[in-house]
């Protein structure tokens, strides 16, 4: 039995005092032994024990979310905001976070519920090209969908998750207003985090925190405080604005984009914010070790003097004033004073230890981060399996930031905003949207498809493609989807329509030639059709190149 085990096991035990207690005052002996219990069973876990020594100074101690970042918020919004400016690492990290996730942007793709609506699919798919169509007329012109009139509806997305991974979190108002020309009124307005704050600088309470109020019946964002300006810029004429975030309709009316890892949390926090520790000290220890190699270059000999005090060697050119420092120059003879020897500096610099340590830290980073350490540092450098391998892992953290943070908290709640003007306006039709709200939400439904990750082996990738939707596991325009980005629908009508072009023009393409027959082949086998043909020595090639 272990020492904790023969501890838990005395404790547990009534002692000669326990037993006397017990026989006079039943009562009081009864809560000595279940407070002897209670202390046997607390030390279950080795981590919650004192009496080791790594956890003697562990001191940790659990409170709300809001407190956890109330008193952290603002230093930790500058410290990364500083090291996203300053540090290669830092700053690439957020890069490639809203290169992948956002990218070109998030298109939408309407996919209303038709049987709900009781469309046939051909109704479905016409209605949601047309939609798609009057839609990309207000997402592609940034005069129509921003209020700032700077960013169209894709660079609002890249503006607007750089912001939540930079600072923490980001909100979206959205305000009616038409600009001169133009012929819709909603706009979107981007606000930085930092001016959600409690006015004049009061102190928070239940009700409102850090600029949030909760609704104390249901705990849902209720009303957020607006800055006029940055809370830092002239604090005694900045104004605070309410805003409602639910609409009469019952829409939001305030998108809040955040990062959270507890569920009463308010506010967001930065991607960097559990490792700006260690990449503070990466960057000191690349600092230190970039320094170390540029002065050690200065140096190529030194001259050792044995008590003499002769000056610097006869065909040197000497620098400063005391001459200790010299510059060599191309096929130099030197003479050497009495009592002085040439001796040779063997750098030390660069460090032969210095990028594997550096790389395994990074390793760590990248593990809290999301983001693979192949992806981070652009270097595929193993072999095909562990870098596919390494982009499917990012892929599916990808997937994850876009399904379940950029999408549902800032592009649909826009495309619904954006589809119920179009329906009061007549640019699309759906009949009963505004009677009833579950048809409302069979004609809002939509996917949301961005770029589709970087492709290692295009040959590989397609055959897999190809097998897939010819064993019935997927279909074409999901594997278009995952290949390409593009829409099935459209890429069919446009090689349809180029291939009867090709042949109105006397262009058409000849089918492939079945491959020669081996002498172990008879007639039949040598012969088989040409697609299965041309697609067997695509595979026989992948196979090869994996060889």
């Amino acid at each position: 039995m272990s020492a904790l085990g023969r501890v838990q096991q005395a404790l547990a035990q009534p002692t000669r005092l326990d037993r006397a207690i017990s026989a006079w005052f039943p009562g009081w002996g009864r809560a000595r032994m279940e407070a002897r219990q209670a202390m046997a069973a607390s030390n279950a876990w080795t981590g919650a024990r004192y009496d080791l020594a790594p956890l003697k100074s562990f001191f940790a101690r659990t409170q709300s979310a809001d407190d956890e970042q109330r008193w952290d918020r603002e230093t930790l919004l500058a410290r990364a905001t500083d090291l996203e400016r300053n540090d290669p690492l830092a700053g690439g990290a957020i890069n490639e976070m809203v290169l992948s996730v956002v990218g070109t942007g998030l298109s939408v793709r309407p996919t209303p519920n038709r049987h709900v609506l009781g469309w046939s699919q051909d109704q479905a798919v016409e209605w949601a090209e047309q939609t798609k169509q009057a839609y990309a007329l207000w997402a592609d012109s940034a005069s129509e969908c921003d209020l700032a009139r700077e960013r169209n509806f894709y660079q609002l997305q890249t503006m607007a998750y750089r912001t939540c991974q930079s600072r923490g979190d980001a909100l979206a108002l959205l305000p009616r207003h038409t600009h001169p020309g133009g012929g819709w009124r909603l706009k979107v307005q981007l606000i930085e985090g930092d001016r959600c704050c409690n006015p004049k600088g009061r102190p928070d309470t239940p009700e409102c925190s850090q600029g949030i109020e909760l609704d104390p019946a249901t705990g849902a964002q209720r009303r957020v405080w607006i800055c006029s300006t940055h809370p830092s810029l002239a604090r005694g004429a900045a104004q605070w604005t309410a805003r409602e975030v639910w609409g009469p309709d019952g829409r939001r009316q305030v998108l809040h984009l955040k990062h959270t890892d507890r569920i009463d949390v308010r506010r967001g926090y930065p991607l960097l914010a559990p490792v700006i520790a260690t990449l503070k000290q990466l960057s000191r220890l690349s600092e230190s070790e970039l320094a170390a190699a540029v002065v050690t270059s200065f140096f190529a000999v030194a001259i050792k003097k044995n008590g003499s005090s002769a000056g610097p060697l006869a065909g040197l050119k000497s620098q400063g004033s005391g001459g200790t420092f010299t510059e060599l120059g191309p096929a130099i003879v030197a003479e050497l004073q009495p009592g002085e020897e040439v001796q040779n500096i063997a750098p030390t610099r660069p460090n032969g230890a210095f990028d594997p340590y550096w790389r395994s830290m990074v390793g760590q980073l990248s593990m809290r981060i999301g983001i693979p350490p192949e992806v981070l540092l652009k270097k595929f450098e193993s072999s095909y399996t562990a870098a596919r391998g390494a982009l499917v892992q990012f892929g599916r953290f990808v997937t994850v930031e876009r399904d379940q943070l950029l999408a549902p908290n800032f592009c649909q709640p826009i495309y619904e905003a954006w589809l119920a003007e179009a329906v009061l306006t007549g640019r699309v039709d759906a009949p009963g949207f505004f009677a009833d709200p579950i048809l409302r939400s069979a004609y809002s439904y939509a996917t949301w498809v961005g770029d589709n990750l970087p492709i290692l082996d295009p040959l590989k990738e397609v055959l897999a493609a190809v097998e897939m939707v010819e064993s019935g596991f997927s279909d074409y325009e999901e594997q278009t989807l995952r290949l390409t980005g593009g829409d099935w629908e459209q890429t069919h009508e446009r090689l349809a329509r180029q291939k009867a072009k090709r042949r109105r023009d006397g262009l058409a393409e000849t089918p492939a030639q079945p491959m020669a027959p081996t002498p172990q082949q008879d007639e039949e086998e040598a012969a088989p059709a040409p697609a299965r043909d041309r697609r067997a020595a695509l595979i026989a090639l992948a196979l090869k190149e994996d060889r």
